[in-house]
């Protein structure tokens, strides 16, 4: 695709934060023509706003094989996206492309950028790199939580939508190895967290707590002990007494 195709946003895009593409954009193998086509998979995403000014690997989504483009949650928040705009749609390579944004869309402060300026809690407490394979969304079913454990499920059923990537859970281990010494077994001052996880937009590393409610966090952890809350409800009055990002997943049920 030399030019940008539109597509217009319906309310079932905006429910699931995704692109129906269609299966005339997808790789096939001896397919022949003088468009490129997409291989299903991970996908880099430029931005185009309409001054011109091109963001490149802004974020990336994954392209499915009926043609659907999901994980593009942060692509929506970040302008605002509603039923009816409509964006450009061009196909740079087999595995990249670039969206453009509607007009007066591009004015708003991106997510990325509103937080350039936030140091994670592992990079603030010196943490040493250890590298993980991400955990894959699995099969999507209809499901309700009713415990903590079950909203790992959860957060599994809407990986998709997420701006955030599982690692690995938190364990001893992984904290001795990352060389946390104010989560070790020793330290009396810190309740040590769930999860580690990756904030795409910005494909910081971050460290990850899991509670039904946010009004529990408080219980037994501190702000500048976590990055993100997983929750079923945000029902905390106090939103100080919160860390830098909570996900209330019964928003994307």
């Amino acid at each position: 695709m030399k030019k940008s195709e539109p597509i217009t946003i319906n309310e079932t895009m905006m429910k699931d934060k995704k692109l129906s593409l269609g299966m005339r954009y997808l790789y096939r193998e001896g397919k022949e023509d003088d468009q490129i086509n997409l291989i299903p998979g991970v996908i880099d995403v430029n931005v185009q706003l309409n001054d011109n000014d091109l963001e490149r690997k802004m974020g990336d989504a994954r392209l499915y094989d009926n043609g659907t483009m999901g994980k593009l949650a942060w692509f929506y928040d970040m302008f605002n996206l509603k039923p009816g705009d409509e964006i450009g749609l061009r196909i740079d390579t087999r595995n990249e492309i670039t969206l453009e944004t509607p007009k007066g869309k591009n004015n708003k402060k991106t997510r990325a950028s509103t937080d350039d300026n936030y140091v994670p809690v592992l990079k603030n407490q010196g943490a040493k790199h250890v590298h993980y394979a991400a955990l894959e969304c699995p099969t999507r079913t209809v499901w309700y939580p009713e415990n903590e454990k079950d909203l790992y499920v959860a957060m599994g059923i809407v990986y998709d939508k997420l701006d955030f990537t599982y690692l690995h859970s938190c364990s001893q281990e992984m904290i001795n190895r990352h060389g946390l010494e104010d989560f070790t077994e020793k330290s009396e001052r810190r309740s040590k967290p769930d999860a580690f996880v990756v904030y795409q937009p910005t494909k910081q590393k971050m460290l990850a707590e899991v509670k039904m409610k946010s009004s529990a966090f408080k219980g037994n952890h501190s702000k500048d002990e976590v990055d993100v809350l997983f929750c079923w409800v945000n029902d905390e009055m106090d939103k100080n007494v919160l860390p830098h990002f909570v996900v209330a997943l019964s928003d994307y049920f």
